[in-house]
């Protein structure tokens, strides 16, 4: 759990749009961010490097107060709970700002988790995940995808004003927003460890236990069976791996065709329903 260069700048800008207020960190979230560039993005030459973000989101972000939730105390935690569990009443309806950096793919229960993050929250509170999305595997349970987000926010009429961004671990120059919310599958890849960045304002509490997958959902309502689709139409990638079994070099012409088409239309780089944009223009014009 921490602030990496993605982080500071995501919190950088919500910042600009309103103060934090009240503001609930989920685990203690220590700054890896060097000295340096945590002056140039902060904009004063006089910051002096401190462990952890607490002073920083009140002496920079607009936090009046800043509690830390966590399952144990040992990095000082004042709020002890798992979030596996449910939240008891008094941590409700506390906070105008909630930061998961880093937190939700470490709990199995990821529903539970979001139920108590949007508990906790105040109407019209404001909820900032950074998460592992691609090439972390085994970092935690979970890679948490663009999909998730959009289907548990964008799709849900108890949150509004949902953005979704994409970061390469090592470009530090862009973000790769998500251009549309609609039932169609957000199909990303990458080459490098990436994260998705997720801001949502949630407007109320009826939130909805009952989530599907945004495609499969408007499937189900068009009462079409998804499997037959599927074996009705013709697949290359099933004839390619059928042929392998007899011809393995098929099989790898396949897989370089594949990789080199995946480049061009999924990679976060060119993927359409991707709009890349410059941090620092981005951050400025807010």
């Amino acid at each position: 759990m921490g602030v990496n260069l993605h982080s500071l700048n995501f919190l950088l800008l919500n910042s600009k749009r309103r103060e934090f207020g009240k503001t609930l960190t989920l685990g203690k979230l220590k700054i890896y961010v060097d000295e340096f560039n945590i002056k140039k993005i902060l904009n004063n030459k006089n910051y002096k490097k401190q462990k952890y973000i607490d002073e920083v989101l009140i002496n920079y972000f607009g936090s009046t107060q800043v509690d830390v939730l966590d399952i144990d105390d040992y990095e000082g935690a004042n709020i002890i709970h798992d979030l596996n569990i449910k939240i008891p009443e008094k941590l409700e309806d506390k906070y105008d700002t909630i930061l998961d950096f880093g937190t939700l793919e470490h709990i199995f229960d990821v529903k539970t988790a979001i139920e108590n993050i949007s508990l906790m929250s105040k109407k019209n509170g404001m909820i900032l995940h950074v998460s592992p999305t691609n090439n972390f595997c085994g970092h935690g349970f979970y890679q948490l995808s663009p999909e998730f987000f959009n289907t548990v926010y964008s799709l849900n009429k108890s949150y509004k004003n949902t953005e979704i961004f994409l970061s390469n671990t090592y470009d530090s120059k862009n973000w790769y927003k998500l251009k549309e919310f609609n039932n169609k599958r957000i199909n990303i890849q990458s080459d490098q460890e990436t994260y998705v960045l997720c801001k949502t304002i949630i407007v109320n509490k009826n939130i909805s236990n009952q989530l599907q997958q945004s495609d499969y959902k408007e499937k189900y309502k068009e009462k079409k069976n998804i499997n037959d689709i599927k074996n009705n139409n013709f697949n290359i990638r099933k004839l390619f791996i059928m042929l392998n079994n007899f011809f393995p070099f098929l099989g790898k012409l396949y897989n370089i065709i594949r990789k080199k088409n995946d480049k061009r239309t999924l990679y976060i780089e060119n993927n359409k329903k991707l709009q890349k944009l410059n941090i620092k223009d981005f951050i400025e014009k807010k």
